[in-house]
């Protein structure tokens, strides 16, 4: 549930925030899950560690899957 918009999604225990940190942590960047609070933040905690953490720290011209490559820059 965003608390700066009017905004909610999903079922289970809330997890509140500003929209932000919402669709970061949502989007696989967890750095943003300090921003967060609620009965349901274990619970996002655990799963966005069990899916490898921040994407983002990938390099451009690093394969994102064995199918795909970005040009070279």
């Amino acid at each position: 549930m965003a608390d700066d918009v009017t905004w909610t999604a999903g079922a289970g225990p809330e997890v509140r925030g500003s929209i932000s940190a919402l669709l970061l942590v949502l989007t696989g960047r967890p750095v943003a899950l300090a921003q967060l609070s609620g009965p349901g933040l274990e619970v996002l905690r655990t799963r966005s560690a069990a899916t490898g953490g921040d994407r983002c720290t990938r390099r451009i011209g690093q394969p994102t899957n064995r199918h795909f490559t970005y040009p070279p820059v």
